[in-house]
């Protein structure tokens, strides 16, 4: 950065988060694949009906294993930051709102 004909150095750290919002994520995450495999074994107990049937219940599996896929990144996302971690959270993240995506 360049102040009054100075240079100041500035450095950039791996950014952190509090351990209470890493709590409040990963419980956050772990309620909603919860809830998707509720929704999964609703699907699978009711797939005769004839509203269920109507309602593409192949779109809703990948659409809701879209969504795993992402709150399973939100979970990578709290880790520590490693090189195998930012890849995971990285492809995750990317696989996961595709197949949302493409459930559509």
């Amino acid at each position: 950065m360049f102040l009054n004909n100075s240079f100041i150095e500035v450095s950039i750290d791996n950014p952190t988060l509090s351990d209470g919002i890493v709590a409040v994520f990963f419980s956050f995450a772990v309620l909603a694949i919860i809830i998707s495999f509720t929704l999964k074994g609703i699907f699978i107990y009711h797939r005769k009906d004839k509203s269920l049937r109507r309602s593409s219940p192949v779109f809703n599996f990948i659409i809701l294993l879209g969504l795993d896929l992402i709150f399973i990144a939100l979970i990578f996302y709290g880790l520590t930051y490693t090189t195998a971690t930012c890849f995971l959270y990285a492809w995750l993240l990317a696989i996961g709102v595709g197949l949302c995506l493409s459930g559509v």
